[in-house]
């Protein structure tokens, strides 16, 4: 569909779309865990945007850049990126018929990105303020979102009773309004909240049906990160056959499309796999090219 609006903007000569019709485009490779491809899309779309002074598609493309470089295993560029979007920002940008509002955007990654490099309260306060902006907004998909983002901070910061009140707003909101995407994100966290709360059976079985719902979009991104909630959860209760299939797939998938930001995790489940099965060298190269790649990464959580 964009590809055919943007045929259609090029044969009317209308270039003030091109720079709405480059980030939509950048949107679907995202999501689908192109992420070269994307981020030369945001990179053509800040260009147009400040050739032509646009505050809002500024923002929006810079936004866009940040999120690939995140995905793409480098928070500390991405969050120069977003903290710069969140000090351009201004509430009257917020457009209520708008899918997503850029400023919730770049707090609900900032908060992720200032956690990885453990900057754990930092993390909280964002949170904090992504719900407040999304509720002072109105604006159901941004709460969906900011509601799934609180969720995800407590989860790592392992405070599971707020986690799992966080979730469970997200949860109602996205099943109530069809919000598919933040509804999949929803259920693998509070499914992942549940095992940790003693709900072994009914957590696991909510993280499967998240990940599949997920996945059913079509979207790559992210799935690593989901896959080794999983297989976290199958190690745990000493079922490492059953985490190491999960563990693969993340790795190729990583492989596959770059997204690194969560491959020292995968690493070291891949470790914790292998010294399960018996084969104590392996695992420990595994366990020090996670610590290497983390360091490398600046990863301190």
């Amino acid at each position: 569909v964009y590809r055919r609006a943007g045929a259609l903007a090029a044969a009317h000569g209308d270039t003030a779309t091109r720079g709405k019709l480059l980030l939509g485009l950048e949107s679907v490779h995202v999501m689908r865990g192109e992420l070269e491809l994307a981020e030369a899309l945001a990179r053509q779309a800040l260009e147009s945007a400040e050739v032509g002074a646009d505050a809002l598609m500024t923002l929006q493309a810079r936004w866009a850049l940040a999120n690939a470089r995140f995905h793409g295993g480098d928070s500390h560029a991405a969050l120069p990126l977003l903290e710069a979007c969140l000090a351009a920002y201004r509430p009257e940008m917020h457009h209520p018929a708008a899918v997503q509002d850029p400023g919730v955007m770049c707090m609900c990654y900032s908060a992720w990105a200032l956690w990885e490099q453990g900057r754990a309260d930092a993390a909280q306060h964002r949170a904090g303020e992504v719900v407040a902006l999304a509720r002072s907004l109105q604006h159901r998909f941004s709460l969906g979102e900011a509601y799934g983002f609180a969720a995800s901070i407590a989860l790592f910061r392992g405070e599971v009773a707020e986690g799992l009140a966080w979730a469970d707003q997200a949860v109602d909101l996205c099943e109530e309004a069809g919000f598919t995407v933040w509804l999949a994100h929803a259920r693998v966290v509070r499914g992942r909240l549940r095992v940790l709360a003693g709900d072994h059976a009914g957590g696991g079985a909510e993280m499967e049906a998240g990940y599949r719902l997920w996945t059913a979009t079509g979207a790559a991104i992210t799935r690593p990160f989901y896959l080794s909630l999983i297989a976290a959860t199958h190690l745990e209760a000493g079922r490492a056959a059953e985490a190491a299939p999960r563990v693969d797939e993340a790795r190729a998938l990583v492989e596959r499309t770059g997204e690194r930001y969560h491959l020292a995790e995968l690493l070291r489940l891949a470790g914790l796999v292998v010294l399960a099965e018996g084969d104590a060298p392996k695992g420990q190269v595994l366990l020090r090219q996670a610590m290497s790649l983390a360091a490398a990464q600046g990863k301190q959580a």
